[in-house]
């Protein structure tokens, strides 16, 4: 007998649950490339500073359930900074030699000696990090707090579901945009997460998180502040955000020294007739934009230091606030690296993924959720 392969694999639901929306993907990893089976997004239309309650979240997945058609009830989620806390540590792993019980508990009391977050109610785990020859650390740790754990494993409960792992966000993104970007190996590279309330940096070799940073500025802050000086409703900003958004022009040369030669991203043009809008739009987002120029550059800088060996590769934008017009180009020209949306990833992955997500779904909106869902790909060699 011949064992014959099979063409799809159906993987587990990825949910991703954050301040103000909800989002859900199960992908297929379909011989003829990863493909989304179903995906649905619920973003509540009242921005708030307080989270959504369990109840709501727990309501909204159950009526996603009754009106898609998801297979199976198995379910990952994900947990990302601030709400977390990661530490690279350094406990000499031989090469070959697994995480005994004894190097796991050494983990653990190193976890919880740099922590900030409350040390009684902590869980811990830990992944290898590539060798780097001027780095002392060799493993990556995780705190996460139990009742944040706890509260996912109810509402998933609560929707009918099976969580089978609470996962690391950051794991999950850099998962599949591994797998997306088909880019080569030995690059150090990037991706920004632009949420709601945070930001996060999490800088990668392959699909292993090296660095991962986050910072107090979001779409909610950048919408209210468009909204209030341009003197605009809440979805006007929005739209401005999406249609207008910020422009380069104008700018003075890139401010950072530049990671290397700039690479100008296509796509990203604005609206004719906007420039002035879109030259106030950038009046209103120019220091939080050039904060986190800044501070990637160093992030960079700082890992290239520690892999020499290394060079300096592209960085890539999910989250809502990726969908900020010009973005891209602002980067670019600020880091002097290829910069660009997760959707425009240049693979077949990508083609299809954005394909079977349709125009209502987009990637960079869907990102976390369909890397949680690749964390359930037995061929995906995880964190």
């Amino acid at each position: 007998m011949v064992a014959l392969k099979r063409k799809t694999a159906l993987l587990p639901i990825g949910l991703d649950i954050g301040q103000n929306g909800i989002r859900l993907v199960q992908l297929n990893d379909h011989a003829g490339g990863l493909q989304a089976y179903r995906a649905a997004v619920w973003q509540n239309p009242e921005i708030s500073d307080e989270a959504l309650s369990s109840e709501i979240i727990s309501d909204r997945i159950r009526q996603f359930l009754q009106q898609m058609d998801f297979s199976g009830y198995q379910v990952i989620t994900g947990l990302c900074t601030p709400g977390i806390e990661l530490h690279p540590i350094d406990l000499q792993l031989p090469v070959g030699r697994t995480a005994d019980d004894q190097l796991v508990k050494a983990a653990s009391w190193e976890i919880q000696r740099l922590t900030t977050l409350n040390k009684e109610l902590l869980e811990t785990n830990i992944w290898r990090l590539p060798a780097a020859k001027r780095a002392k650390w060799s493993l990556m740790g995780v705190a996460a707090p139990r009742p944040l754990i706890e509260q996912q494993l109810d509402i998933c409960e609560q929707a009918g579901l099976e969580c089978i792992k609470v996962d690391v966000s950051a794991c999950a993104l850099a998962g599949l945009i591994h797998r997306l970007r088909g880019q080569p190996h030995s690059e150090i590279w990037g991706l920004l997460d632009l949420g709601l309330t945070h930001t996060r940096l999490i800088l990668c070799l392959e699909d292993s998180p090296l660095l991962v940073r986050s910072f107090e500025i979001g779409g909610a802050k950048w919408t209210s502040g468009i909204a209030s000086v341009l003197k605009v409703g809440q979805s006007t900003a929005d739209r401005y955000k999406r249609e207008v958004g910020v422009t380069v022009k104008g700018l003075s040369e890139r401010s950072p020294r530049a990671l290397a030669p700039a690479i100008t991203t296509a796509g990203t043009e604005l609206l004719q007739g906007n420039e002035e809008l879109a030259a106030m739009m950038m009046g209103i987002l120019r220091n939080d934009l050039h904060q986190l120029a800044v501070e990637t550059e160093r992030s960079y800088e700082y890992l290239m230091q520690c892999y020499a060996q290394r060079t300096a590769g592209d960085l890539v934008l999910v989250g809502g606030g990726a969908l900020l017009r010009g973005l891209s180009e602002f980067f670019s020209s600020q880091l002097g690296i290829c910069v660009y949306p997760v959707s425009q990833c240049s693979s077949y992955d990508t083609e299809k993924l954005v394909e079977t997500l349709g125009p209502n779904q987009r990637l960079e909106l869907c990102a976390l959720a369909a890397g949680l869902s690749w964390q359930g790909s037995e061929s995906h060699a995880q964190c």
